[in-house]
């Protein structure tokens, strides 16, 4: 069970990015495959079975991982991306919103606001995204990420051409048009 692809990763970071729940806990459970370690000499720069989860949107596998297997929620690849980060990228707002909820609520509990090596946060991962559902979808989760790094919804928006956003943030009144001071 230590085999693993040409880029380092093994069997339980394939199975967790397929969002294959049985076959995640066969691996763990019964071949005894540590759920927090990232096998190979390359490991796709340390991603982990929680960054292949939340990267392709697999909100049970995220909650298994964290809540019973102990993973960090802001366990970092070798240049400091989080879950967190790949799930913005992706456009997965449901469990965007899962890691960001407090573990007193059963969330994630992950920094939001957390850094990269390169200093990108999540929303710096937003802009790149290029699925405009995540802003109509994720509007608040988007205007909460705003917040927490002092960035302006709206300015994000803008950047992205987002016009249902934009829309929302201007006539809704529900959230700041700009960063707290």
């Amino acid at each position: 069970m230590r085999s693993v692809d040409r880029h380092g990763s093994g069997p339980l970071c394939w199975a967790a990015g397929g969002g294959h729940m049985g076959c995640c806990r066969f691996l763990v459970d019964r071949c005894g495959v540590p759920a927090g370690v990232t096998v190979g000499p390359s490991a796709k720069r340390l991603r982990s079975a929680l960054h292949w989860a939340a990267r392709n949107g697999h909100l049970n596998v995220c909650r298994w991982l964290v809540l019973e297997q102990g993973l960090p929620p802001d366990v970092r690849t070798s240049d400091g991306t989080t879950p967190f980060m790949y799930a913005v990228w992706q456009g997965h707002a449901d469990v965007c919103e899962w890691l960001a909820a407090p573990r007193e609520a059963a969330g994630g509990g992950c920094d939001i606001a957390a850094t990269n090596s390169f200093g990108c946060n999540a929303v710096q991962w937003c802009k790149l995204s290029l699925r405009d559902t995540f802003f109509a979808t994720g509007w608040n989760l988007c205007a909460l990420l705003c917040a927490a790094v002092r960035c302006c919804a709206l300015l994000c928006a803008a950047v992205r051409c987002c016009a249902l956003l934009i829309c929302c943030l201007l006539f809704s009144r529900c959230v700041p048009l700009a960063p707290p001071v």
